[in-house]
């Protein structure tokens, strides 16, 4: 039996729009898990003024990022030893050290000017006036992009806004044909799945 907070959700679920549900031949999950060892990479290039929602549970590593090398134009990591750290088209690394709880669910947020707020902390992360949208690369989430600190955890819901829009929509899922998890894409229609010699995620219960 599910949580209320999983019949809450499914509640939610039912009522999106069109655009935003999961094709028939997927079946929702209420959250998918990595080991450290998946990831997925997308097409899609992070621009200024984007927005970026997740809701995430044990956030040892790089969940999102989007850069060059060891410099990320957008990045969230966390380390129960260090706390949160979140860039935003910024040079710099803004962290936040308090309030890090293993085991608990987290909703981190960063809005169109680098505000971020993960259950009730508020820190600011600007961009920095010198950045140009240009310099992102397409965007990576459970590992650093070109680089490692891969994820150890859950993640139940991603999204990106850009003045209101919906740029991706992913979905935690199980593609029933071969059973399959992933996060589907209801904005590109693409299914994710951890890249080749890559592990498997493992389906939430």
């Amino acid at each position: 039996m599910g949580s209320l907070m999983d019949f809450r959700r499914r509640i939610l679920m039912a009522g999106l729009p069109d655009y935003l549900q999961l094709p028939t031949i997927y079946e929702k999950l209420p959250y998918v898990i990595a080991d450290g060892n998946q990831a997925i990479r997308t097409d899609y290039v992070p621009v200024r003024y984007d927005e970026f929602h997740l809701r995430l549970n044990g956030a040892q590593g790089t969940i999102l990022s989007a850069g060059v090398g060891t410099y990320q134009t957008i990045l969230i990591s966390g380390f129960s030893s260090t706390g949160w750290y979140c860039r935003y088209f910024s040079s710099l690394t803004h962290s936040v050290q308090a309030n890090y709880i293993a085991n608990t669910w987290y909703d981190v947020d960063i809005d169109s000017t680098g505000i971020v707020t993960t259950n009730g902390q508020t820190f600011s992360c600007p961009p920095d006036a010198v950045e140009l949208d240009g310099t992102a690369t397409n965007l990576y989430l459970f590992e650093r992009r070109n680089w490692s600190s891969r994820y150890s955890g859950s993640v139940s819901e991603f999204w990106i806004k850009n003045n209101g829009k919906y740029k991706m929509y992913l979905i935690p899922c199980r593609r029933k044909s071969d059973q399959k998890v992933g996060m589907y894409d209801t904005i590109s229609k693409t299914f994710f799945t951890s890249p080749s010699g890559r592990n498997d995620f493992i389906a939430g219960t």
